[in-house]
């Protein structure tokens, strides 16, 4: 039995959200023309590989499973999965992050899983979660919510989640191809939470007191992440430029992620598994060039972490 016997896909909204994706993306590049001039539509075709396809589907088990499924029923056929791929649930019924843990995902909400091919150099690619904060962040403010970024990529609103994500290398059996799944969940039009979550979770339709078109959102989303890839791509270029001089040029995605963060000067618990086994308390200081968080802890030491979690204490 094929996979698409067992999970329908729904064509019109796929052919629906290339359009919204075309659309959004000539918009995007008018937006960013007063910065960025020339360049803008250099740094957007660099990231239009974003959304060349879409897998949409009105319900799956796991996004990210899926998607390993696709990857290799694929390439059985002798070909490689398409770069820019997006898998799309209206709802989840297994759907997981960190460390396996559940995470609620209702009809109403944004389930994606993107399939990319790793473009960055590889001392790089831990920007693919930096871009991933960015791009969610600006979406959710586009619609007027002042959401901010908990390092590294949690997306919250007065403290209640609205969006998370998550990111798997995968290397497929069939071609042992590379790939890098790219998971997130916005809470957007799902208002109605478990129990547990109530405190701790919110949708941009309970703080806008109506309903996001989903279509419209997602395409802004896919966007924004493409631009990033995009600009990351052409950071990239222009510090390999400058290489030999003694100033190199600044990364944008570290100061766009400074102007959305509210992590900087919290007290925080931080762990690699920080909700089950804590390693110690600090303060968050800023992070470096590289996307690593900077703690000071009480002992007076500093501490420089590249991965983990972290919860605000303050």
């Amino acid at each position: 039995m094929g996979i698409d016997s067992i999970y329908p896909r729904e064509h019109p909204q796929e052919e629906r959200l290339l359009r919204l994706l075309k659309g959004c993306r000539e918009a995007e590049v008018l937006t960013r023309g007063p910065k960025w001039g020339d360049e803008a539509e250099v740094i957007m075709r660099r990231g239009a590989d974003m959304g060349r396809e879409f897998f949409c589907y009105s319900c799956l088990d796991r996004g990210m499973r899926q998607a390993r499924q696709l990857i290799e029923t694929g390439e059985k056929k002798g070909s490689a999965f398409i770069d820019g791929g997006v898998v799309i649930a209206r709802e989840m019924e297994k759907s997981k992050g960190r460390f396996d843990r559940s995470w609620y995902a209702p009809s109403g909400g944004a389930w994606l899983t993107l399939v990319l091919n790793p473009a960055f150099l590889p001392e790089n690619r831990q920007f693919y979660s930096l871009i991933l904060g960015v791009a969610c962040c600006e979406t959710i403010r586009h619609y007027g919510v002042g959401a901010n970024i908990k390092w590294v990529n949690d997306i919250h609103f007065h403290g209640q989640k609205l969006a998370g994500m998550l990111i798997e290398g995968y290397t497929s059996r069939t071609l042992g191809e590379e790939y890098l799944l790219l998971g997130i969940g916005v809470n957007v039009n799902n208002t109605s939470f478990p129990e547990h979550l109530r405190p701790m979770a919110i949708s941009l339709q309970e703080i806008l007191g109506k309903e996001v078109p989903l279509e419209d959102f997602i395409a802004l989303l896919l966007t924004k992440i493409g631009w990033h890839i995009g600009l990351m791509a052409h950071f990239e270029q222009r510090y390999l430029e400058f290489f030999y001089e003694p100033v190199k040029p600044a990364n944008p995605l570290i100061e766009q992620w400074k102007l959305y963060s509210d992590t900087p000067g919290k007290r925080v618990l931080y762990g690699t598994n920080v909700y089950d086994e804590p390693l110690f308390a600090a303060t968050a200081v800023d992070i470096d060039h590289t996307g690593a968080i900077i703690l000071q802890r009480e002992e007076g030491i500093t501490a420089r972490e590249v991965s983990g979690e972290i919860i605000y204490l303050s």
